[in-house]
């Protein structure tokens, strides 16, 4: 699939309602890239959009390929499944070895 598009980008943060900080941080992106793209300042390298797009689709967002009606987003999961996710994350406790074997 193509990699994503400012509009597609914006529209995703809009869609799953993330920060720009947040974005940067699950992409390892900077911001000023981020917010460049964006307002379409600048196109980053392919490498750099396929992060944002990445992290965006494990956060819910599924990006549509063009068809007839252009390209496009939307969620991966349907609102209830998306607030249960929500809910889940975290839930197990912060990440550490156990002794289970």
């Amino acid at each position: 699939m193509p990699t994503i598009n400012a509009d597609q980008l914006r529209a995703a943060r809009g869609l799953l309602r993330m920060s720009l900080n947040r974005l940067a941080a699950l992409s390892g992106v900077d911001e000023a890239t981020i917010r460049g793209f964006e307002n379409e300042m600048q196109t980053p390298p392919r490498q750099v959009r396929d992060k944002l797009q990445a992290a965006l689709e494990a956060n819910g967002a599924m990006f549509l390929p063009d068809s007839t009606r252009g390209v496009g987003v939307r969620f991966k999961f349907n609102r209830r499944e998306t607030r249960a996710i929500s809910r889940w994350e975290g839930e197990g406790g912060s990440v550490a070895d156990d002794d289970v074997q």
